[in-house]
């Protein structure tokens, strides 16, 4: 999720390291933002997801499998 969290704890990465590991990642998924989160948890608390009962459920465009 696009937070300050993360331009905070960038500043103190190493830069070469970060650009292989970007070079050969699989894939590059977008970060969520707060709006697609809140989506998620709105669905959740509906009737629609009735049938969910204690699950984790990553919404995160893909970046738990990164």
């Amino acid at each position: 999720m696009q937070t300050h969290i993360g331009d905070h704890l960038a500043q103190g990465m190493n830069q070469e390291g970060y650009n292989v590991m970007l070079g050969t990642a699989g894939m590059q998924p977008p970060l969520c933002s707060v709006d697609d989160v809140a989506k998620t948890v709105l669905f959740l608390c509906s009737d629609a997801a009735a049938v969910c009962n204690g699950a984790c459920i990553p919404a995160d465009h893909g970046w738990i499998a990164y």
